[in-house]
C-alpha cells in the first residue's frame, strides 16, 4: 500500500522546502528533486516505511499523459483553395498539446507531407465525405481503450471514445 505525496505545494511557493524533504528521504540531489517537482512529477512514499523514498518510485510526468485523441486531417493548397488529403486520422492528446505522429504512424512533421490541421479542417461543397482512418481507431482501441476523441469539424466520424462501437 503506498500514499502519494504531490507536487501542490508548488502553486504555494513551497518547492524547494518540498524537495529538501523528498530528498533526504530519497538520498537524490535537491537540485534535482526541485527539478521534478516543479515539473510535475510526483514521489510515492510506502506507508510499510514511511521514510523510504526511492528513485524508482517516480511517475510518469502529468504532461506527457495521454489524455484522449484529436481528429487531424492533411489537406494541400491555401487558405481559398484547400483540398483535403486521405482519410481522418487521430493524435494523442496530452495536458501541452498533441505530440507526435498519428496513432497510425503518419510522421505529420516530416517536411514531404501536405499542411495538416488538429481538430478542424476542410468540409462541405463538392468534397469527398470524411472517413475515418481505421488503423489510428484500431491503434487508439488497443493502446488506449475508454479515451475520449475530441473532434470539432470532424464530429461524428469517429466513436466519442476509443473502443466504442462508430
Amino acid at each position: 500500500m503506498t500514499t502519494t505525496l504531490t507536487n501542490s505545494a508548488r502553486q504555494n511557493g513551497k518547492v524547494y522546502a518540498l524537495a529538501e524533504e523528498v530528498s533526504k528521504r530519497s538520498g537524490l540531489d535537491v537540485t534535482i528533486c526541485a527539478k521534478l517537482l516543479a515539473a510535475g512529477w510526483t514521489f510515492t512514499e510506502h506507508i510499510e516505511e514511511p521514510n523510504r523514498w526511492t528513485a524508482p518510485q517516480l511517475i510518469e510526468a502529468p504532461a506527457d499523459k495521454v489524455t484522449g485523441f484529436a481528429t487531424l486531417q492533411f489537406a494541400n493548397g491555401g487558405l481559398f483553395d484547400s483540398m483535403p488529403v486521405g482519410e481522418i486520422h487521430l493524435v494523442r492528446s496530452t495536458k501541452h498539446g498533441t505530440p507526435g505522429p498519428t496513432m497510425c504512424g503518419i510522421d505529420r512533421f516530416d517536411r514531404s507531407m501536405p499542411g495538416w490541421s488538429v481538430g478542424g479542417g476542410v468540409t462541405g461543397g463538392n468534397l469527398p465525405k470524411p472517413t475515418p482512418c481505421t488503423g489510428c481507431l484500431a491503434a487508439a482501441t488497443a493502446e488506449y481503450p475508454g479515451l475520449p476523441i475530441h473532434a470539432t469539424t470532424f464530429r461524428g466520424v469517429f466513436p466519442s471514445h476509443a473502443g466504442d462501437a462508430a
